[in-house]
């Protein structure tokens, strides 16, 4: 979704392979312009994993930027 000054968005990726093993990624965003100089976001993003082996890998990602033409902070 998009606005002239905001964009939201999402992100999901899979896969599947021979081994019994599968990846699913889950991803929302949001980044929003300051005036004419800067963007500021967020985002969080969910990952499973199973393997063929009957493991399970879970895992949350959570983020905040803030862009500049000159400098890129993320953390």
């Amino acid at each position: 979704l998009q606005s002239d000054k905001s964009l939201m968005f999402v992100d999901l990726r899979g896969w599947i392979d021979d081994n019994e093993t599968s990846e699913n990624n889950f991803g929302l965003g949001y980044r929003k312009m300051l005036g004419n100089s800067a963007i500021i976001g967020l985002y969080g993003f969910y990952d499973i994993r199973k393997t063929g082996l009957d493991n399970q890998f879970k895992q949350k990602t959570y983020g905040l930027e803030l862009l500049t033409e000159n400098l890129d902070f993320r953390a």
